[in-house]
């Protein structure tokens, strides 16, 4: 099997529902980074935080309230992101992921779902990505992130 590059979450389907929104002071977050809401404004979010606003859709300017895209984090936009485990043997697509629960991890500056995380669920696999094999390892899977830990984008936060 083969060895996918690892590469930040994209959207590639769904409703595209897009917002923007102020940055937050003294970000340097990535594309394809996931944001949270911090009084208002989109900042980098760590693996745990129960409320994801979406996706980056560009880098971060480091510029206080300079105007950030974000693919909204809700069951109807559709991203790819790669499969994740610390132990690369662990790190493969299989069939059975298909609406499978997972946490998210970040590896440098991208975003995936962690296999290792079955416990602080943040999405679902809808489907493997065709442009990879099954056992493919850190293969894309085409996922939606769940509603109880999505913002939808409510300015909530």
């Amino acid at each position: 099997m083969a060895t996918v590059n690892l590469q930040a979450i994209q959207l590639v389907g769904g409703c595209a529902d897009i917002r923007t929104y102020p940055e937050a002071a003294s970000q340097t977050f990535k594309k394809g980074a996931l944001v949270q809401f911090s009084s208002g404004k989109v900042a980098v979010a760590d693996a745990d935080e129960t409320t994801i606003v979406g996706v980056a859709l560009h880098d971060a300017s480091g510029t206080t309230d300079s105007d950030v895209q974000v693919a909204l984090a809700n069951e109807h936009n559709i991203f790819v992101a790669n499969v994740y485990h610390a132990t690369p043997a662990s790190s493969v697509t299989a069939a059975g992921d298909r609406h499978k629960k997972y946490g998210v991890e970040a590896v440098g500056d991208n975003w995936h779902v962690s296999l290792a995380d079955t416990s602080n669920n943040r999405v679902r696999i809808i489907d493997l990505d065709r442009r990879d094999a099954v056992g493919d390892t850190n293969g894309r899977v085409h996922i939606v992130f769940l509603g109880a830990n999505a913002t939808g984008g409510t300015g909530a936060g």
